[in-house]
């Protein structure tokens, strides 16, 4: 009985490891501001991006949730995003997270010059 469930919970990770070994958090974020223009590209190169994708974005400027964007896809191998946040201003750090609907974060953070 011991190692049938051994056998068992062998067979369920695998299938878990498997399976989570296609999905990925995003590879690169890139953020660039000019003026009070946030541009955001998430590079995140997936087969099937109806069903694996990012799924939000979030903007922080000095440790304050900004925006809190839900996608339900992806159209290619990047989201992008563009924001006008009027009250930016030199010195303020702004941190982007991106997330994957599958597994995974990946963070950038910018200051204003």
């Amino acid at each position: 009985m011991r190692n049938r469930r051994c056998a068992v919970f062998c067979v369920v990770a695998l299938i878990f490891a498997a399976g989570s070994a296609y999905a990925h958090p995003a590879r690169k974020v890139d953020v660039r501001i000019t003026g009070t223009q946030l541009d955001i590209v998430v590079e995140h190169k997936v087969s099937d991006p109806a069903a694996h994708f990012i799924d939000i974005i979030d903007v922080h400027v000095n440790g304050e949730k900004l925006v809190d964007q839900k996608y339900l896809m992806q159209t290619d191998n990047v989201q992008k995003a563009v924001y006008l946040i009027p009250s930016l201003k030199k010195g303020d750090t702004v941190s982007v997270k991106a997330h994957c609907s599958k597994n995974g974060d990946k963070e950038a953070s910018i200051t204003v010059e």
